[in-house]
Order: structure tokens, then sequence, then C-alpha cells
């Protein structure tokens, strides 16, 4: 079985593909952190953090981005973004919180598009 981060990236993913979102890359990695998902739409680079909860009494899954997670992410972006010559695109960042039933399918998906983190 898929760990539950994982299975939430595919159904993340699959999400943005139905609506006209071209996956460019997944889980991508540096020194600095790592991104779960890059993808292209409408000519802008999106890089998107997707969380996942199975039982949200301790919180939404989105309220899980601290900080100090934003503060990583920004610099795989920038990291991303030098490495790859992208300085000429429009970019921004997203939020995928899903939350997962008991048999791991979707009982919630909520996509925050465009989030400020100073890039």
């Amino acid at each position: 079985m898929l760990q539950k981060g994982h299975k939430a990236e595919l159904l993340a993913c699959k999400y943005l593909q139905k609506n006209g979102f071209i996956v460019l890359d997944r889980n991508f990695a540096s020194r600095y952190g790592e991104i779960d998902i890059i993808c292209n739409k409408n000519n802008t680079i999106i890089f998107i953090e997707v969380k996942s909860r199975s039982n949200v009494s301790f919180g939404m899954p989105y309220e899980y981005i601290t900080p100090t997670k934003i503060k990583k992410l920004r610099r795989v972006i920038q990291y991303y973004i030098s490495k790859n010559n992208l300085l000429d695109k429009l970019f921004r960042f997203d939020v995928i919180s899903i939350i997962l039933d008991v048999n791991d399918e979707v009982r919630d998906l909520k996509h925050f598009q465009n989030l400020q983190i100073n890039l």
C-alpha cells in the first residue's frame, strides 16, 4: 500500500491534469528541501505543496504549512528557477489540501492558488 503522502500527491496530480495543468516534475529535491509538484498552466510555472490528513482532529492539512516550511519552499523554488534558467517566466505557489477517508479516497480537496511567499 502507498504511503498516505505519496497517495495524496498522486491524487493531486490527477486533479491537476483533469483541470488542464501539465505536470513537469514531482518531488524535486535539492539541498534546500523538496517541492511536491511543479506544473505549467497558461505559460505560468506553478509550484505546489501537497498536504494531506486522514484525521482532522489536530487541524486541517493546510494548517501544517509553517513559516519554516515556507522559508524552505522559497529556497527550493528559487534554486529550481535558477537551475532551469526560468527567470523570464511567470510563477506562482499553490497548496493542495486533501482529506482522505479510511480507504485513502478523497473526502475533501481544496486548491489554494497564488499564495504569497515572496519569490
